[in-house]
Parts: structure tokens; C-alpha cells; sequence
């Protein structure tokens, strides 16, 4: 799996400085996740680490990355009202970005010496649905889970994975104008993941499916701290 690597001591991930792994979201790349580095106030000396999803889409601008397809008979049910339908899906692609991720982050721990307690697992969009999934799985607990503009997927797998680790802090925003995942599926995750015990940081704005200056406000603190804080 392809990522970049950024900030540290050296700008390439040098030092021992806690790590921030942010997934993108579908049709996007590593390299426009970069503007992170430079617009998150984060702890002197992070690493920052940006995966690229492991398939290929073509858009008008020219090729991008996904983690998995969208399903468009899903999109229709949820157009005609069975927003229901998202919490009971499982992508298809969904095993298969988790497997390759998983590598990814126990290649953070092993060459950047930053295991999940000192590591800040985050995404957009789908990369928050896929971070999610991997924060749930792990049989440690990350410094923090950074959904952003996400939703719940499986919950049937998810549901009875939450009280795993519940002093893990989760940091969940949504537009209530986001024509693509509903907003009342973004507080749905957030309360069932309140029900497992996790201290979560909610975050909600009237813009549509991005991240807003005040999201990004929000997440900066969210990271600051969960990077800052004892391990668990």
C-alpha cells in the first residue's frame, strides 16, 4: 500500500513523535490530505500518515483512489427514504481495505515505533467509516478515532465491538446539509458509541459532506489532546 509520509523532525516522518494516520475519502488521493499537516496544531514533532485506498476510479479531473465501490443500488433505497438500510451494510470491498490497512498500521508501530496508544487513527467519508471499523477491530486501543463525516456501517459487527475499548476517545462531525451520508446516521454511530462507553466529541455544522474551518478547528483540538494524553 501506497502512503506518504510527513511531518516528524524532518518533514518525512522522522523523530519519535506520535503519529496522525488520516484515510481519505472515496475519489480522493494522499496528496490532498497534505494540507493537514500544515492546518492541524498539533503536538511538536507528529508524524503524519496518508494511505491510498487501494482502487483505482476515473473521474472527469483524471484518476483517483476509493477503499471500496460505491453501491448503487444502496444510494437509491437511501434516495427513496431507507436510510436504515446504511447501518445493515456491508461493503464488499469493506474485508478487503480492512487486510491491507491493518498491514499499514502495524507497519506504523514497527518502523515509525508508534503503536496504536500513540497513534490517532482518522478519515473522511469512507476513509471514517474504514478508520472506524479498523479502531473497533484493534485489539489495543488507539490514542483516538477521528470520524469525519462518516456513518454506521454493519452494525450488527460494529454494536457488540464498542465497549472493546471505552475509554478510547472518538471524535464524530457531520453536516446536517449532507446530501450524501444523512445526519441522523452520524448521530446514531456517535450515541451508540456513547453507549459503549466512549467519551465522544461531537461536532455538527449546516454545511453539506466536507470538512468545514470549524470542523477542522475542532478535529486539531480532538488530536492535540488524544496525542497528548497518558496512554490507556
Amino acid at each position: 500500500m501506497r502512503a506518504i509520509v510527513a511531518g516528524g523532525t524532518d518533514g518525512r516522518g522522522g523523530g519519535e513523535g506520535p503519529v496522525l494516520v488520516y484515510l481519505h475519502g472515496f475519489a480522493s488521493l494522499p496528496e490532498d490530505q497534505l494540507p493537514l499537516r500544515d492546518g492541524l496544531d498539533v503536538p511538536a514533532g507528529t508524524r503524519f500518515v496518508f494511505p491510498e485506498g487501494g482502487l483505482g476510479v476515473t473521474l472527469a479531473e483524471g484518476p483517483r483512489r476509493a477503499w471500496w465501490l460505491i453501491d448503487r443500488p444502496l444510494r437509491r433505497r437511501m434516495r427513496a427514504g431507507a436510510i436504515d438500510a446504511l447501518s445493515h451494510h456491508r461493503p464488499p470491498g469493506l474485508a478487503a481495505a480492512r487486510v491491507t490497512t491493518t498491514r499499514l498500521l502495524r507497519a506504523v508501530e514497527r518502523e515509525l515505533g508508534a503503536p496504536p496508544e500513540r497513534t490517532v487513527v482518522a478519515g473522511f467519508s469512507q476513509g471514517a467509516m474504514l478508520a472506524c471499523d479498523l479502531a473497533l477491530r484493534s485489539e489495543r486501543p488507539y490514542a483516538g478515532l477521528g470520524v469525519l463525516s462518516g456513518t454506521l456501517l454493519a452494525e450488527s459487527d460494529w454494536g457488540p465491538r464498542m465497549p472493546r475499548h471505552p475509554h478510547m476517545p472518538v471524535f464524530v462531525s457531520h453536516g446536517r446539509a449532507d446530501p450524501l451520508l444523512p445526519y441522523a446516521m452520524a448521530e446514531r454511530l456517535a450515541a451508540r458509541l456513547r453507549a459503549g462507553g466512549h467519551p465522544v466529541r461531537w461536532y455538527a455544522h449546516d454545511a453539506g459532506h466536507e470538512m468545514t474551518e470549524g470542523t477542522a478547528d475542532a478535529f486539531s483540538a480532538f488530536v492535540y489532546e488524544s496525542l497528548l494524553a497518558p496512554s490507556r
